[in-house]
């Protein structure tokens, strides 16, 4: 845990992986979005990945709630191929040298 929090200081775009069919999710996004404010990330975009969309049972209703939540939130089917979305949103969050490489 400790080499991943290193990561997340020195990324440019920091994502945020959360399993939006468990029965829990809310307390872990508030767990994980506690120990991150406490991180020195500059103002850096945190990404909120709502991750395995296709188990829940009204798919609209969780990413209309996430979406009025969370800046910069993302719901995705790592299963079903649904990720459009957030390589659009990692895209337009991408700093200006990562674009021109």
């Amino acid at each position: 845990f400790a080499a991943t929090i290193e990561e997340a200081t020195t990324a440019d775009i920091v994502l945020h992986v959360i399993d939006a069919a468990h029965h829990d999710w809310q307390e872990q996004v508030s767990v994980v979005d506690e120990v991150l404010d406490g991180l020195n990330l500059d103002g850096r975009p945190v990404v909120h990945v709502f991750n395995k969309i296709d188990l829940v049972g009204q798919p609209e209703a969780l990413e209309s709630r996430v979406h009025g939540a969370y800046e910069n939130a993302v719901c995705v089917s790592a299963v079903k191929g649904r990720i459009e979305e957030l390589q659009a949103r990692l895209e337009n969050l991408a700093p200006a040298r990562s674009r021109m490489a």
